[in-house]
């Protein structure tokens, strides 16, 4: 009961889903859980102080959520939505993270490839979501009625399927994190880790992508880089016999589980729903393929959107920025969507590069810890954690990611979580200490 409750809270938290009726998403009612938790704890009858590692990383964050708040009172703007994403860094990101790792018992995240692998069929379940709400049109009423309607929007027919609070861009790019999950994982000894189940869930995973946004293909190239990179010796640039065969086998099982899951989809839907999938879904998904192959180029009529969104600025606003994000209609400032533009064009390439060094140093302690562990020897942790790294900062050209990420950004976080609260004394977590 404990396990299936872990994994309930592990999808409410990191998809944030905007029930109706619900004031709050679900990610930040896991939050004021943790902190309820977190207030017992420390107020029983055995004290607790939080590991000094946290603490040091809360601080960096409270310097940049005053940096940030500094530069909107002296624009005289008003405009708190850099501050206020930090609040949520910490109260909901930080804190409400915490109480994910309770709610497993001890044992049941033996090492980091079973976590991650956690949080990969989550991302499945959320896939097959997906999957189902463009199959079924009953389905899809049924999701959507549960959803909160504002947030909740179909595009042309083609995109806004999922049960989460942000259903394209966002969630493209955190379901292609599954897709570098198990890339990496593909090649570990866990005896969890089944080969023809990693290859079904790549191919729901990856079909969830690319019904969110186009955004995630890049994070499906980078899985299948990560794959065969760990199939070549890189000094002797000599195949490893054992992972090329295992590759081709899973290779194999994708194409097999594609080949399934494609007659399946077929058998069921009605004609109408397969002219909007010939009409719609799949000219708008390959759009690059086809423009390559009509004019030579891979260009997508966002791509060309996004070109126009970087534009140059003053050098007081390049350097300090304009401490605006939004316009008082709610668009955004200079009406620029890019993650580079919108947080420059706020606190400056000074606020936005502490920001930046802050997330890499997040990545670089979680990677040392874990190697520090050697709980998963033959998972190539560095391969993972610099992919993760590139990855975030190549996606942010497109969307605020580094910042606004809520759901990326959570599973950075846990990653980091997980590196503190991976060893356990008598079923309590080393995290959280006693005097």
């Amino acid at each position: 009961m404990r396990f299936i409750l872990g994994y309930i809270f592990l999808f409410l938290f990191i998809y944030n889903v905007p029930f109706r009726s619900v004031p709050l998403g679900t990610g930040k009612l896991i939050s004021l859980i943790s902190l309820l938790f977190i207030f017992i704890k420390r107020y029983s009858n055995n004290k607790y102080h939080i590991n000094r590692n946290i603490l040091y990383f809360l601080q960096l964050l409270v310097i940049m959520f005053s940096y940030s708040l500094l530069i909107s009172l002296v624009y005289n703007t008003l405009d708190f939505a850099i501050p206020k994403r930090y609040i949520e860094h910490v109260l909901e990101y930080f804190i409400g993270g915490i109480v994910i790792f309770y709610t497993f018992k001890t044992g049941q995240i033996s090492c980091f490839s079973d976590f991650l692998l956690k949080i990969v069929n989550i991302q499945t379940v959320q896939a097959c979501i997906i999957i189902l709400m463009m199959v079924s049109g009953t389905f899809r009423e049924v999701i959507s009625g549960v959803m909160r309607t504002e947030l909740f929007k179909n595009v042309n027919g083609q995109r806004g399927f999922g049960l989460a609070g942000d259903v394209f861009y966002g969630l493209s790019v955190f379901q292609s994190l599954g897709l570098i999950s198990i890339a990496v994982l593909l090649f570990n000894n866990n005896k969890r880790l089944k080969l023809p189940t990693l290859a079904l869930k790549y191919i729901l995973i990856t079909v969830s992508v690319i019904l969110s946004s186009r955004t995630g293909y890049l994070g499906l190239a980078i899985s299948l880089v990560i794959i065969f990179y760990q199939t070549i010796k890189i000094k002797s640039f000599r195949f490893k016999t054992k992972n090329v065969k295992r590759a081709i086998w899973f290779l194999f099982g994708i194409v097999i589980s594609s080949a399934a899951s494609i007659a399946f989809i077929l058998l069921i839907i009605s004609d109408k729903l397969k002219k909007v999938l010939y009409v719609q879904i799949l000219p708008w998904a390959f759009e690059m393929f086809i423009n390559f192959h009509d004019k030579g180029n891979l260009e997508t009529s966002s791509s060309n959107v996004l070109k126009s969104m970087y534009f140059p600025v003053s050098v007081k606003t390049f350097f300090f920025g304009d401490g605006k994000y939004f316009n008082p209609d709610g668009s955004y400032y200079m009406h620029t969507d890019a993650g580079y533009m919108r947080m420059m064009l706020y606190y400056g390439v000074i606020g936005s590069l502490f920001h930046y060094l802050f997330i890499l140093l997040v990545v670089r302690k979680t990677y040392l810890k874990l190697e520090s562990l050697k709980t998963d020897g033959s998972l190539n942790l560095r391969i993972f954690f610099i992919s993760l790294a590139l990855y975030f900062f190549a996606v942010h050209i497109k969307g605020d990611l580094l910042i606004a990420g809520n759901m990326s950004l959570k599973f950075i976080y846990l990653l980091f979580l997980y590196s503190l609260f991976q060893q356990r004394i008598e079923g309590k977590l080393k995290c959280i200490k006693k005097y």
